[in-house]
């Protein structure tokens, strides 16, 4: 029977990485376990897409491992090509909304500006007002945070490593997940004739390791091509290889 040091320490070579991730980065933001949860819905739906594209070969033809990479290499790019595009549609949105947000909160300040001005013109109420309109200088500015509180504080960076921690996660729950509960239950434990060195269930969990990293590098690169091609490729970032959302250069591209 696989015991319970060798499943829990392939657990968490097979994991490590989102998880990692997950508790290190995104689990204390709300934003950021949104995109964790729709991004593992996203690898879910290419899982999907792929099983349909397979369902049409003829069984003679089956056994080409050919007929089943490259569909499944293309419908994980399409779903992780739509998931960034997404992403970015409802980012637009919400520096829509947060430009009309601060376009109405200074036409408030300009109006209580206007009103202390015709308050400071009045010549009898001057003296006896004075203390009175400088508390009201700090009672009428409406609070600088209300913006700040609609705008989402997530850039490319981070919203790049929580998709591809749910993606990834998701990924390695499937691949490697399964052999992990039905070892759990085995008298024996597995090896394969192609590695008889160790058992399947080690040589899987570094299997499931790299492919969850090679998750989060590919979805980081979709999130910059992304990017790139909504922006058409001119914008200059001084703060690094991806830039914030919601910058002049963004602006400007959109």
């Amino acid at each position: 029977m696989t015991t319970a040091a060798l499943s829990a320490g392939c657990a968490l070579l097979a994991f490590s990485p989102t998880l990692c991730l997950l508790f290190h980065l995104t689990y204390s933001k709300a934003n950021l376990i949104i995109i964790v949860t729709t991004a593992a819905f996203a690898y879910l739906l290419s899982t999907v897409v792929s099983s349909l594209l397979w369902l049409p070969v003829p069984a003679s033809l089956r056994d080409n491992p050919y007929l089943l990479i490259f569909p499944s290499i293309a419908a994980q790019f399409v779903t992780r090509a739509g998931f960034v595009w997404l992403y970015h549609k409802v980012e637009h949105s919400v520096e829509r909304s947060v430009r009309r947000h601060q376009a109405a909160e200074e036409r408030v300040r300009a109006e209580a500006a206007a009103a202390r001005r015709r308050r400071r013109s009045s010549a009898e109420d001057a003296a006896a007002n004075s203390d009175a309109n400088a508390n009201n200088d700090d009672d009428d500015e409406p609070p600088a945070s209300e913006s700040a509180k609609l705008r989402l504080e997530l850039n490319d960076w981070s919203s790049s490593l929580a998709a591809g921690t749910g993606y990834g996660g998701m990924h390695i729950i499937f691949l490697y997940g399964t052999l992990l509960a039905s070892e759990a239950n085995n008298v024996g434990t597995l090896y394969q004739p192609s590695c008889e060195v160790m058992p399947s269930l080690v040589n899987s969990a570094i299997v499931s390791h790299l492919f969850s990293l090679l998750d989060i590098v590919w979805m980081m690169w979709t999130f910059y091509g992304m990017r790139r091609r909504r922006d058409g490729g001119t914008f200059e970032s001084e703060g690094g290889l991806l830039p914030t959302p919601g910058t002049s250069e963004h602006g400007a591209g959109g």
